[in-house]
Parts: structure tokens; sequence; C-alpha cells
């Protein structure tokens, strides 16, 4: 029982890191969106 709480800690552990990455990668598309470098501009 233990170990199957443990094992299960540990996949919460890995989908809130996987969570994580997904939000910061999100937010910094939408800031390269909000300000397009230069070539974009063009």
């Amino acid at each position: 029982m233990a170990m199957r709480v443990k094992n299960h800690a540990e996949q919460l552990e890995k989908y809130n890191l996987r969570c994580k990455i997904e939000l910061t990668s999100l937010k910094n598309h939408s800031i390269r969106r909000r300000s397009p470098p230069d070539s974009e501009i063009q």
C-alpha cells in the first residue's frame, strides 16, 4: 500500500512538472507574439 502511494506521488510530481513546463512555454510563446522581432514586422 505504501509503495502504491509513493508511486502515485511520484507520478503527480512528474505531471505537475510537465504542466509547469507547458505553462512556461505558453507564456514565452504569447510574449513573443505580443512583441514580434523586427524581421516579422517588415
